[in-house]
């Protein structure tokens, strides 16, 4: 039997049963049951960064951080993010290079839905 990994797992739905998420790491045997993920820390399926598991997140067979959603939320802190690369570039020109492979895996800022306070209609 294999051993469950000591790190922070990227889960993905099991084929075989719906309820339960298991790590995609070749090496990991890890495999939980959906109610126990929620607020539990995962990897981006996306982006490979670190979020805690939410009620949507797991309703993805891959689950991805606010910043991937597509949700209203997510795209408003992917908004709020661009503009504050685009800041920091204009701060410090030179510095931050705009390298793909560099940011896919180590991103410029990493921001949560918990970061900011997006303000609805109602007052």
């Amino acid at each position: 039997m294999s051993k469950v990994l000591d790190h922070v797992h990227t889960y993905a739905k099991s084929p075989r049963n719906k309820n339960f998420y298991r790590c995609r790491d070749s090496h990991c045997s890890h495999y939980k049951h959906r109610k126990d993920l929620e607020g539990k820390a995962s990897l981006c399926n996306l982006c490979g960064i670190e979020f805690v598991l939410s009620w949507y997140s797991l309703t993805l067979a891959k689950p991805r951080c606010p910043a991937c959603s597509t949700s209203k939320k997510g795209k408003q802190l992917t908004d709020v993010k661009t503009q504050l690369e685009e800041i920091l570039r204009n701060q410090v020109p030179g510095v931050i290079q705009d390298d793909l492979e560099t940011r896919e895996t180590q991103p410029l800022l990493e921001l949560t839905v918990d970061d900011m306070e997006i303000k609805d209609g109602k007052s």
